[in-house]
């Protein structure tokens, strides 16, 4: 975990840095972690006091959480992928065994307003836009598809690839493209497997 890029020239010049455990020390600088979470060496994580982790999480490397102000809240059995970004200003919430692919992007708040200014400037002056992020349980969000500000997300919602999602989807749908469009909808048989994972037997 880290505040900075690591300099390389190349993906393939930095081996795997490997997992931090809830048994390391620096998990007590977490707002809350669970029991078998595994979280990438090589994630940048901002504002660790305000990010709460549930059991068997997985976050792959490099994944940035940033949680300076507001607070990012991850159920239990969820994976993040590589590269996601998650920006925790208004707040995000995200359920039970969820599934995030890599690149998918979250954000929570939102600085294009038409009389803010931009750039490296007083927050007072920036007038970010903070509205909370709520994902539900079993939701699967496709590579590199992008969450604003507002959104609420259904259970088991499944955003397709590379979707732009921009206001709220209903349970159990299937949306894809930009703006994100109702495409299907999901089955929900897995639900009896899923309710009996428990603590005990997850991986």
């Amino acid at each position: 975990m880290n505040d900075t890029t690591p300099e390389s020239d190349s993906i393939s010049a930095q081996p795997h840095p490997g997992y931090w455990t809830e048994t390391d020390t620096v998990s007590s600088k977490f707002g809350s972690i669970g029991h078998n979470v595994r979280i990438a060496k090589n994630c940048t994580l901002i504002g660790m006091h305000n990010i709460h982790i549930g059991d068997f999480v997985t976050i792959d490397g490099p994944t940035i959480l940033c949680a300076t102000v507001g607070r990012i809240s991850i159920g239990r059995n969820v994976q993040i992928a590589a590269g996601c970004h998650l920006s925790g200003l208004g707040g995000i919430d995200i359920g039970d065994f969820c599934q995030l692919s890599p690149g998918v992007h979250i954000y929570s708040s939102d600085d294009d307003t038409p009389d803010a200014l931009f750039g490296r400037v007083p927050k007072p002056l920036s007038k970010d836009d903070n509205a909370p992020v709520r994902i539900g349980r079993y939701v699967v969000i496709d590579a590199y598809s992008v969450v604003l500000p507002g959104c609420d997300i259904g259970d088991g919602a499944s955003i397709k690839s590379m979707t732009l999602v921009a206001t709220n989807l209903a349970p159990w749908t299937i949306h894809a493209g930009v703006p994100a469009a109702l495409v299907g909808t999901r089955s929900q048989r897995f639900l009896t497997t899923s309710d009996s994972v428990s603590p005990e037997n997850s991986q």
